[in-house]
């Protein structure tokens, strides 16, 4: 895999993170390192600082072949989850690839990170050169028939 970086957005209930062709197992197979974090990996980080492992899972995430970020942006970033995300980011910036998972537009991103500095910063390393792919069509939710 090269380094790159890959933005899916606009996908509300597309069930795009859990199609094989972009899940963390079908990665596996072609032998990539993945990590897979959602909106849960702020309990991860928080969880790894209280426990003294934020260390190791910083350079876990750094030697990661794709990082697969899901649900990008569905709430806002406090101060320190805004510290995370751009160190996690600059661990990986020109060195490995990332795939981000978003409903929210790119360009309301900025908004959803806050601190107009380290939004820069962080939008920066993560938009600048990547491969944009905004989905359209239906929620998978509204295909699905009723029980």
């Amino acid at each position: 895999m090269t380094n790159n970086i890959k933005i899916v957005t606009n996908v509300p209930a597309h069930g795009f993170s859990q199609k094989p062709a972009y899940s963390p197992v079908k990665t596996f197979e072609f032998g990539e390192k993945t990590a897979f974090l959602s909106s849960n990996c702020r309990t991860r980080v928080r969880q790894a600082k209280a426990d003294g492992t934020y260390s190791k899972l910083l350079i876990y995430l750094a030697k990661q072949d794709l990082l697969i970020l899901d649900d990008w942006g569905l709430e806002p970033l406090d101060t320190a989850q805004r510290n995370d995300v751009m160190e996690i980011m600059d661990d990986r910036n020109d060195a490995s690839s990332t795939m981000i998972i978003s409903q929210l537009p790119v360009d309301q991103w900025h908004q959803s990170i806050g601190d107009n500095t380290l939004a820069d910063a962080i939008l920066d390393r993560l938009v600048h050169n990547a491969h944009r792919m905004p989905l359209k069509g239906a929620s998978l939710r509204q295909l699905q028939p009723e029980s």
